[in-house]
């Protein structure tokens, strides 16, 4: 019994080790902090997307919502989660490798994936939304068979029904309903018959997570505008949204192209998921590794298939050349900084700073890695010090970004605006005079400003009705005057 388990115990164990820093990170990631507040609002009975905004499906806040009932940090919970989703995830596509290949190659595409996606040059130490979705999604493939033509419609309804909770969880996984829509293609039967069954499913889970969010208090305008609305062009108006525009125009031809010449093209599934997912990485249009997550599972898997000579087509090895390159380019990259992709903080000092906090019990050493770019020490002053001399009643707006997320999270205060980044009123028509007309009715005892320079009319707000209280290493404090 154990032998026969043992491949799935040491894949989870490869994980566990991997992940385990994580477990002991800061609060310093503005994704976590951002899906950490939400979550936590949903709990407290906030009203989704009015109390606090952000663009994602209910899904990913559920999740952290779960994190936060845990008796402990709720980042910690948030890590065990994304640790379980690791690990389910790197079975199920040994498993989906097992309906078309030998143990070898699902072995090895398992224990592939498993290491990559949980090192940090991938943001495989977050628990952001792409490790969520791809459990989901590889449990949807696996229903669909992809490497056989039956069709079991039970087995195409529930499949469905995985896909739509990833779509729930980050839209992005609509290009994994189109893959399964495709892959259909390949199977036997009246295709109208098995597409209506995946559909069918794939509707329900999104459409119970809409209901739920309406229940919540959530009008149909915000839920439409946060979740589809803003992120059609959040996407194209990113900062490297042409070139990656681009780039999806390729590996749309190259759908197109495969899709074609799919009966003389071996393991042409293979091909379609990973044109597929490379076009749901580069919709993001911005170079964060944790996009890549999405694309690990099949590239693993060629990856493996392209080392096992024995199952390798030229096509598949090709790709698996490039895959390789690219894999090799991103280590080198976030040592070097050849380019500015990814460049969240220093990976490569990553395992060594957390085993020199275990072995000389230094805790700057692991926090280092994160606090100078993401302010994790300010931080904490800046919390002391408001702890020091207010209430907790007393609202705090803060102006800024990614650093402050966690700011607004660990001071615990209640929101006074439901925008708590400089991205959302940047690009959110009306969002400014929004956050300006509820600083007025909320009256927040402070504002705290960072070096992003503040739009005209929050300027003339805090000239007008607050002073100057402190200044924490790169941010201001203001307080509101007495009248």
């Amino acid at each position: 019994m154990i032998k026969k388990y043992f491949p799935f115990l040491a894949l989870v164990l490869v994980i566990f080790i991997l992940r385990l820093p994580s477990f002991f990170e800061p609060h310093w990631y503005f994704d976590e902090g951002v899906y950490s507040l939400f979550g936590r609002a949903i709990v407290e009975g906030e009203i989704p997307y009015q109390y606090i905004w952000d663009h994602k499906p209910l899904g990913i806040y559920l999740i952290y919502s779960l994190a936060y009932m845990v008796p402990f940090d709720i980042l910690i919970g948030a890590k065990i989660l994304a640790f379980l989703s690791a690990s389910a995830s790197s079975i199920l596509l040994y498993l989906i490798a097992r309906q078309g290949f030998p143990k070898k190659v699902a072995l090895t595409a398992a224990f592939i994936f498993a290491t990559l996606s949980s090192l940090p040059f991938f943001d495989g130490n977050q628990a952001n939304g792409e490790i969520f979705l791809i459990t989901p999604v590889l449990l949807g493939l696996y229903l669909i068979e992809p490497f056989s033509k039956a069709v079991n419609l039970k087995k195409l309804f529930f499949a469905g029904i995985a896909i739509g909770a990833a779509i729930s969880i980050k839209q992005v996984a609509a290009v994994d309903l189109a893959l399964a829509v495709v892959l259909l293609t390949l199977k036997e039967g009246r295709y109208i018959k098995n597409l209506a069954a995946l559909i069918a499913g794939s509707v329900l889970f999104p459409g119970i997570i809409a209901i739920l969010t309406i229940s919540l208090g959530t009008s149909v305008h915000d839920l439409w505008f946060s979740v589809v609305q803003y992120n059609l062009t959040y996407v194209v108006s990113r900062r490297l949204g042409t070139l990656f525009n681009f780039l999806k125009i390729i590996a749309l031809g190259f759908v197109a192209f495969v899709f074609v010449k799919k009966p003389k093209i071996t393991y042409s599934p293979i091909i379609l998921w990973f044109a597929f997912d490379l076009i749901g990485v580069l919709t993001g249009g911005q170079p964060f590794p944790h996009y890549l997550i999405q694309i690990l599972p099949v590239s693993s898997l060629i990856l493996a298939v392209a080392v096992t000579r024995k199952y390798a087509t030229q096509l598949i090895t090709r790709i698996g050349v490039i895959i390789a390159t690219f894999f090799l380019f991103m280590l080198a990259n976030s040592f070097f900084r050849i380019v500015p992709y990814g460049d969240v903080f220093k990976e490569w000092d990553y395992y060594p700073s957390f085993m020199k906090t275990v072995i000389s019990r230094d805790k700057d050493a692991f926090n280092s890695v994160f606090s100078e770019r993401w302010g994790v020490d300010r931080n904490k002053k800046v919390i002391n010090f408001l702890n020091e001399i207010s209430e907790p009643k007393d609202q705090v707006y803060i102006w800024g970004g990614g650093t402050t997320a966690w700011l607004y999270y660990d001071l615990d205060r209640r929101l006074p605006s439901r925008y708590i980044s400089f991205i959302h009123t940047d690009t959110i028509p009306g969002s400014e005079a929004e956050t300006i007309n509820s600083l007025e009715v909320a009256k927040p005892k402070f504002i705290i400003t960072t070096p992003r320079e503040t739009f005209p009319e929050l300027k003339k707000l805090i000239e007008e009705s607050y002073a100057k209280k402190e200044v924490i290493d790169d941010v201001i404090i203001y307080d509101l005057r007495k009248k």
